[in-house]
């Protein structure tokens, strides 16, 4: 994504960023602007800047969690009735297609490849699921957000996994919106809270 107004807009080439699941810490821009830039506050000391950066990872880290809990719940609520006990392989494995990730253990790899043609057919209506496909449009953006962090550190692991993600949405149908439609701001903090509320209800409503 390009332009002014896109999740890799708010990113300084200049700054970098060391992030972990629960850890994130900044070393100083040398410039307010460009801490700016990401997220659209100014702070002058290191210690501000890194626990923003901090809470912002956390966020995000929390949100994929929730959002992953829901969307597994939501899938298992359609899926149950038809296919019974083989419904969470399929969950999963659906989950894993539209994320771009490899089968949990041998039993769910052995069922992926057993049912190939199933799961491919399924991701593939998940836009026309309304509020899954939302939900998974906001995985999509959480997830990219945080890996955009950790790709700001150097790491390549990180850098790769984001064309991966948007390449995969671009397939399923599922928009993914940047900040700016999530929360009015190029504000990455602000972003990541709205996406807390937003998992935190989601999963409220699918997990009874």
């Amino acid at each position: 994504m390009k332009g002014k107004r896109g999740l890799y807009a708010l990113a300084p080439t200049r700054v970098i960023f060391l992030c972990q699941p629960g850890r994130i810490q900044a070393h100083p821009p040398g410039e307010a602007k460009v801490f700016q830039r990401l997220f659209g506050k100014t702070h002058s000391d290191v210690a501000s800047s890194s626990e923003i950066l901090r809470r912002t990872a956390d966020a995000l880290n929390y949100s994929i969690t929730k959002l992953r809990t829901g969307l597994s719940a939501d899938l298992d609520k359609r899926y149950s009735p038809i296919y019974g006990d083989d419904a969470k392989y399929l969950c999963a494995a659906i989950l894993n297609e539209a994320l771009v990730e490899k089968p949990a253990d041998k039993k769910a790899a052995k069922y992926t490849l057993a049912q190939r043609d199933i799961i491919s057919t399924e991701v593939l209506r998940l836009h026309t699921l309304p509020e899954t496909a939302r939900a998974l449009s906001y995985l999509y953006t959480a997830q990219i957000l945080y890996l955009h962090l950790s790709n700001l550190s150097g790491n390549k692991t990180a850098a790769s996994r984001i064309p991966e993600l948007t390449g995969r949405a671009t397939e399923l149908s599922i928009a993914i919106p940047d900040t700016y439609k999530i929360c009015g701001r190029g504000d990455a903090y602000s972003c990541a809270q709205v996406l807390v509320s937003f998992a935190e209800a989601y999963v409220g409503r699918v997990v009874r």
